[in-house]
């Protein structure tokens, strides 16, 4: 919150960046329970993980899908998984460490939208997912061990992927910047603003006219030799 410099009163401060990424309402902004500065998001057609400090754009996103996402939730125990819910009753569940482009499993959950999904840990051997429909109906499903089991490193992995998806981000930004400067038309500067000495070109008529003089002189120095020599 900010103070209004008219009114004295206090108001929402203005966006620093705006991007136009999801092609749909956004239903979810939520940071990794692992890594703080990676931040999931779902809309539309379409998700993204972004990386905070990172302004060019998410890391990821899907390509426009079939189906409209409604809601999503990261695993509480996994750093790489995260469950989705569509419009259409389904639950997909993606896990980085096996595929970015697409979820790794869907599961169909009812026949009516997802609306809320939440994970749950009753113990290290029992984990279990929420997930709610438009009908008012909740769903409890037990999430089986080899979806709530981290792998060996797992955070850390998931942390070297995100820093190359940085680094491939940022190159490509270059590439870009790069394209532009060669699609832009050079502009050649006047001879003057490059230091260019542009040699003097006598006009054909000056030529002849100095001929002339120079020819007139050589006859009156010559009669004038002649003159002396008797």
């Amino acid at each position: 919150m900010e103070k209004d410099g008219d009114t004295g009163k206090l108001i929402s401060s203005k966006p620093l960046q705006a991007y136009s990424v999801h092609d749909g309402a956004v239903d979810t902004v939520q940071r990794s329970p692992f890594i703080q500065d990676i931040v999931l998001t779902v809309g539309g057609w379409s998700l993204a993980i972004w990386k905070e400090g990172v302004n060019s754009g998410p890391i990821l996103q899907s390509s426009c899908l079939q189906r409209r996402y409604t809601a999503a939730h990261w695993s509480l125990s996994r750093a790489g998984l995260f469950f989705v819910g569509t419009e259409d009753g389904n639950v997909d569940i993606w896990d980085l460490l096996e595929k970015t482009h697409e979820p790794c499993q869907t599961q169909n959950i009812s026949t009516a939208m997802i609306t809320s999904i939440k994970p749950w840990i009753v113990s290290a051997k029992q984990h279990f997912l929420a997930v709610g429909d438009d009908l008012g109906t909740l769903h409890i499903l037990e999430i089986p061990w080899t979806l709530h089991h981290p792998s060996a490193n797992e955070i850390s992995t998931i942390q070297s992927y995100c820093d190359r998806e940085v680094k491939h981000l940022e190159y490509s930004e270059q590439r870009k910047e790069g394209r532009k400067l060669v699609k832009t038309p050079v502009e050649v500067s006047p001879a003057s603003k490059l230091n260019v000495t542009i040699p003097h070109v006598t006009p054909k008529e000056q030529i002849e006219e100095e001929s002339r003089r120079q020819y007139a002189a050589y006859l009156e120095t010559e009669n004038t030799v002649l003159t002396a020599i008797g």
